[in-house]
């Protein structure tokens, strides 16, 4: 059960029998195995859940199912232009799918985020052995480990822990 951030939408899940639909205004979609992670754009504009259709999930976004992964994670809006932007898995390999653009192929991937001020979008992930933090896009240099990005106050700038080698 989610409100739009303007207040002037509500949309739910809801289970029929053994199938779970999502019920937008007096839109209702079709039947799936399961939805899940329900969200609004800030602007209140745009709508988007995940869904499973029994091995394949995938992203409806604006009442349009979009490609078909394995996996799929949280969809997000960004705040400045309600861009969709969400995880996915292929073949045991993680990537971010922002906007019409596919982000590099990982092992894993952290949470991602916009920062407040929508000036940075940022994630974390693995590669064979050696952790990477995203920011706008920008791999860092390999390291050992990392901690999860933060931004600052002001959204301005991004931290992070970061070991460079193994005994450092």
């Amino acid at each position: 059960l989610i409100f739009s951030p303007d207040s002037s939408k509500l949309a739910f899940a809801a289970r029929d029998e053994k199938k779970w639909y999502v019920v937008l205004d007096d839109w209702k979609s079709k039947k799936y195995t399961n939805v899940f992670r329900l969200t609004f754009s800030r602007d209140s504009k745009h709508f988007a859940f995940a869904a499973q259709d029994s091995s394949d999930f995938f992203i409806i976004a604006d009442q349009k199912p979009l490609e078909v992964f394995d996996l799929v994670g949280t969809p997000i809006f960004s705040p400045a232009d309600s861009e969709l932007v969400y995880s996915a898995c292929k073949k045991g390999k993680w990537f971010i799918i922002k906007g019409k653009e596919k982000g590099p192929e990982l092992n894993d991937i952290g949470p991602y985020f916009f920062t407040e001020n929508a000036e940075h979008f940022v994630y974390s992930g693995e590669k064979d052995g050696k952790y990477y933090v995203f920011i706008d896009g920008k791999q860092s240099e390999a390291y050992e480990k990392v901690s999860l990005p933060e931004p600052s106050p002001d959204g301005k700038r991004i931290m992070y822990f970061a070991q460079k080698e193994k005994d450092g």
